[in-house]
């Protein structure tokens, strides 16, 4: 990585790990997690080898036991269930959901979910379809079903186009004096945050990753590979970009050139929208933006977002902006997922075979893997997108990243290769 991305990475880093650090420290006072934190092996060895027990000394756990006692502290506090041994009450998730939640709720405050890459088209759960989520904003918006509107922003970005799909649907609620308020989630960067933009007030939380204005091109080449195997490609051209980008020989110059150009003015024009939003120059945007990613304490303090908060403080800022008094009743505008949806969902789920061990150092040989796979999934994404991508390639995922059977088989060889 360049300098300044190390500089960047390593204070995004330990803004991250001092706003863990301090959570953990609210909820546990007396826990010694800078022990834990400097000297985990020394922590542990002071301990006789077991881990359980350096987390008791401590203070970062309460009491050690099996399984079957932690049922019984469970049975002690909501109840036995007679009908099994050590059993306690319980409630699926699913049926609380059905007995507490109104899965069509009608108020005035309406909430649109950004979440997962933002893609071009439609596209069903996990992703952010700019002709899934603008449309659904326009529906609500004319047929005036809404006074306010509420969007969770949990993304990385991704295409341009749609970006620009779901802002300019949000720019049109603002135009009929909706008031457009919007709650970050653990990532809106890039994309995320250029759909973010319109909003009259942002609410992130401290351990928000955010930022990341910036564009980038990507075009795939294996030239370099090729010259390494004293593999060479050849061919004729009528035009300038007649046969580019070509995959063999690499973008020529003036591939490059158009890609180049476009991606200096996706940029322009990203710091301008963020300028307008922000009530500042795009000279002063383009201080803090470049690409870098930033904490939400610190996005804060730079002016990207508007105070701390969740889901819940964005409603009654909306509310407030909408001038709806005690009002919090909310409606979600994403049309609900058909059966046919619900039923290829439950079966990806089940298609999951992938075992995890609670040994805890099971992490060590498992983390290898996983950076493998991810790095395919993700390298797959990239490639199947648009040629231009807001995108944070820094950022985690939002959800952990599902390999396919290709993925699969080319994971296995690197596997090979590497052992």
């Amino acid at each position: 990585m360049s300098p300044e991305a190390r500089q960047n990475y390593e204070a995004l880093g330990q803004a991250m790990l001092e706003t863990w650090r301090n959570g953990v420290k609210r909820a546990r006072p007396k826990g010694d997690i800078d022990l834990f934190l400097k000297d985990l092996p020394g922590a542990v060895t002071a301990a006789g080898g077991d881990m359980a027990t350096a987390a008791l000394n401590a203070g970062l756990v309460d009491k050690l036991g099996d399984r079957r006692d932690f049922e019984a502290r469970l049975a002690a506090l909501g109840g036995k269930d007679e009908r099994a041994p050590g059993g306690y009450n319980r409630i699926k998730l699913a049926s609380y959901i059905a007995d507490k939640v109104d899965e069509k709720p009608t108020g005035p405050i309406g909430i649109v979910t950004v979440a997962g890459m933002i893609v071009d088209g439609k596209a069903s759960s996990g992703r952010a379809g700019g002709d899934s989520i603008a449309p659904a904003i326009e529906d609500a918006v004319r047929n005036q079903t809404i006074k306010a509107l509420v969007v969770r922003v949990d993304s990385p970005g991704g295409s341009v186009l749609a970006s620009e799909r779901i802002r300019q649907a949000l720019v049109e609620a603002k135009e009929h004096k909706i008031p457009v308020v919007v709650s970050m989630g653990n990532v809106a960067a890039s994309g995320g945050y250029w759909v973010s933009t319109p909003a009259d007030f942002i609410y992130a939380e401290p351990s928000t990753i955010t930022g990341s204005i910036g564009v980038f091109g990507i075009l795939p080449s294996f030239q370099g590979t090729l010259q390494k195997l004293g593999i060479g490609a050849d061919g004729i051209k009528t035009t300038p970009l007649a046969g580019e980008p070509d995959l063999l020989k690499g973008p020529s110059p003036e591939a490059n050139q158009l890609i180049q150009t476009g991606v200096e003015s996706t940029y322009r024009r990203f710091l301008a929208i963020v300028a307008a939003s922000r009530h500042k120059s795009p000279a002063d945007i383009d201080r803090i933006a470049q690409g870098r990613v930033w904490d939400g304490g610190t996005a804060h303090q730079i002016g990207l977002v508007d105070g701390f908060g969740g889901i819940s403080d964005a409603i009654a800022k909306a509310a407030q902006l909408a001038k709806l008094g005690d009002e919090r009743s909310v409606r979600y505008l994403e049309p609900p997922k058909g059966f046919r949806e619900r039923f290829l969902e439950s079966l990806a789920a089940d298609s999951d075979d992938t075992t995890t061990s609670d040994d805890a150092f099971a992490v060590f040989t498992e983390r290898p893997r996983q950076q493998l796979a991810a790095a395919l999934a993700e390298v797959r994404s990239m490639l199947s997108g648009p040629a231009i991508q807001v995108r944070c390639l820094e950022c985690p995922a939002p959800a952990p990243a599902r390999t396919d059977a290709h993925d699969k088989s080319l994971l296995a060889l690197v596997e090979e290769w590497l052992s």
